[in-house]
């Protein structure tokens, strides 16, 4: 999937899947952090995805939120990562994950929806991709920027 979503429109990604009852973790990782902080142009230096909110949406279970929880990459966040907690939305960078703890009461198929745009830096396009329980569920590349 190719989205193009500038920051004054996020655009929305969605993808539907049978998720069972219980306790789950819903997590989104950038996986291609890029920083050029040599870069004369300040908006090339470096790339981000920005989450505005991730939404569930199934059987019995509806459900809108920002308010993930910003978890550090397996190597930790480098020092040049700024705040990732904009306040009104979550910043994808430097490797971090934002996972979302979620009690699924009925089995079924749901719509998991996320709502975000991209800073773009580098030769690359952001990618970011969606997991269940720590499966991958679907990638998506998020294209356009600030």
């Amino acid at each position: 999937v190719f989205v193009s979503a500038k920051e004054a429109h996020p655009d929305v990604y969605t993808v539907r899947a049978p998720v069972t009852a219980g306790q789950h973790i819903l997590s989104l990782r950038l996986v291609n952090d890029y920083w050029n902080p040599d870069n004369p142009i300040w908006t090339e230096r470096d790339r981000n995805v920005v989450i505005d909110w991730l939404g569930v949406d199934g059987p019995g279970y509806e459900l809108t939120d920002a308010a993930g929880e910003l978890v550090e990459g397996e190597n930790g966040i480098p020092s040049h990562c700024s705040t990732i907690d904009l306040g009104w939305a979550r910043r994808l960078s430097c490797g971090g994950e934002l996972a979302y703890h979620r009690n699924i009461a009925n089995e079924g198929l749901y719509e998991i929806a996320v709502r975000a745009f991209a800073r773009q830096a580098g030769p690359e396009v952001a990618a970011m991709e969606l997991y269940v329980d720590g499966t991958l569920l679907k990638s998506f590349s998020v294209g356009a920027g600030l």
